[in-house]
């Protein structure tokens, strides 16, 4: 069985940003990954309070979903400066990744923003989070949530 194209959709920005960032391929499309190798990246779909809005016309749902890459690095040197270079190449990575691009014609993904650096600690290891916020655009049919129109 096919999976919705929400998780098509995430799974088409992990392979384009996985090797086009500081974070080589330390990426995966959850939040469980090898946290003693930074910098990392984890693609999600949004949480709860982004909302998938979706509106319906003959038989297709338009949605807006929101993804999020949580771009995370050791807290060593210019650590700030460093997830911002890991934020700003994915954004060009996602953004110009033809695969992701074509995964249907009515496709659009845009750049939302860019969140504040936040220390944190997980599984003992210090680090740095920031987190890149898209918008994809895109449609399915009303009765096959796996198939883009």
């Amino acid at each position: 069985m096919a999976n919705h194209c929400a998780i098509q959709v995430r799974d088409a920005v992990v392979t384009a940003v996985s090797g086009a960032t500081d974070a080589g391929t330390n990426v995966e499309g959850s939040r469980l990954f090898n946290w003693q190798t930074l910098p990392a990246v984890s693609v999600m779909l949004g949480e709860a309070d982004y909302p998938e809005e979706q509106q319906t016309l003959d038989g297709a749902i338009f949605h807006n979903q929101v993804f999020e890459l949580d771009i995370y690095v050791g807290e060593a040197g210019d650590v700030d400066l460093a997830a911002f270079n890991i934020a700003a190449q994915a954004t060009a990575a996602v953004l110009t990744d033809a695969a992701l691009l074509a995964l249907a014609p009515s496709i659009g993904v845009f750049a939302v923003g860019v969140t504040e650096p936040e220390h944190t600690t997980i599984s003992e290891t210090r680090m740095v989070k920031i987190t890149a916020l898209f918008l994809v655009k895109f449609v399915t049919s009303e009765s096959d949530l796996t198939v883009f129109l």
